[in-house]
């Protein structure tokens, strides 16, 4: 998944990238990013239909503008 550029390995600046066990993997790509922030957690409601998406609290999509101003 590195390779295809989907995640990325983030290493501390204080560690050596090739010996550290203390590394994290982070989704890079943005379209993943999205499917993994917004669609998982909501799954169910939008195989429902659009009505089903339309009650969720709005509040909890303005972190979504994040995503599309970019």
């Amino acid at each position: 998944m590195i390779e295809l550029e989907i995640v990325e390995r983030v290493v501390p600046i204080t560690e050596d990238p090739n010996k550290s066990k203390k590394s994290v993997y982070k989704i890079k790509d943005g379209m993943y990013r999205f499917w993994y922030r917004f669609i998982t957690m909501r799954l169910t409601l939008i195989e429902r239909g659009l009505s089903a998406v339309n009650k969720i609290n709005i509040k909890k999509w303005q972190n979504l503008l994040i995503y599309v101003n970019k």
